[in-house]
């Protein structure tokens, strides 16, 4: 679930790279008049559904530790995104698919590290 939903990700992104911007433009958190309660709410539920497919490649790790692997996996994906667009530039070859796949597979490596140990 957790590949899929990153793989997707980075793929809808590369094809739908205005769209994509537009998305991040703004955070929810500063979002004000109609609707701004409901965006925040599916962005909330949006981050949940990662942080689940996180829980369910590793579920013996704490909360906030699956949370914070969740938030890795996005930032990958995120900046995996940015980069690939300047490599779709860079390298006429370039093969969006595969990068994104390769994204997914790093982060299931986020979601499978070994639990830290207490200091």
């Amino acid at each position: 679930q957790l590949v899929a939903l990153t793989t997707t990700y980075v793929r809808f992104a590369l094809a739908h790279r205005t769209h994509y911007t537009v998305m991040f433009r703004t955070s929810p958190a500063h979002v004000e008049g109609p609707g701004a309660d409901a965006l925040r709410e599916t962005a909330t539920a949006t981050f949940e559904t990662l942080v689940a497919a996180m829980h369910a490649v590793q579920p013996a790790l704490p909360r906030p530790e699956t949370v914070r692997r969740a938030m890795l996996a996005w930032a990958q994906a995120h900046g995996a995104v940015e980069v690939a667009h300047w490599g779709t530039s860079l390298d006429p070859s370039f093969d969006s698919d595969a990068f994104a796949d390769a994204v997914g597979q790093a982060c299931l490596g986020i979601a499978q590290a070994p639990v830290p140990s207490s200091p």
